[in-house]
């Protein structure tokens, strides 16, 4: 049998991967419904950004559930946050 820390380790980690899989699931339903994304080429790159978008957050995600490096997290979500804030307002 599995040790308790190993099981919520695990259970952690099927935490994560849900949260990234459903995020990325709600990425695409935005860009394909809601954004207009209609043909193949543009399904093609919802898909892209959509799969984009879940990596970054499940980098989050994992820092913050599975491997408690919040300073981390922080600095990330700083520079990141910065980074976007550049592309998007410039």
């Amino acid at each position: 049998m599995l040790k308790q820390p190993v099981k919520r380790k695990i259970l952690k980690f099927l935490l994560g991967g849900s949260l990234a899989a459903l995020i990325n699931i709600i990425m695409m339903i935005i860009l394909i419904k809601n954004l207009g994304f209609n043909s193949p080429i543009l399904h093609n790159i919802a898909n892209i950004i959509s799969i984009e978008i879940s990596l970054v957050t499940s980098f989050f995600i994992y820092r913050l559930l599975v491997t408690k490096t919040k300073v981390l997290f922080l600095v990330a979500w700083y520079f990141l946050s910065g980074y976007l804030h550049f592309f998007l307002y410039t």
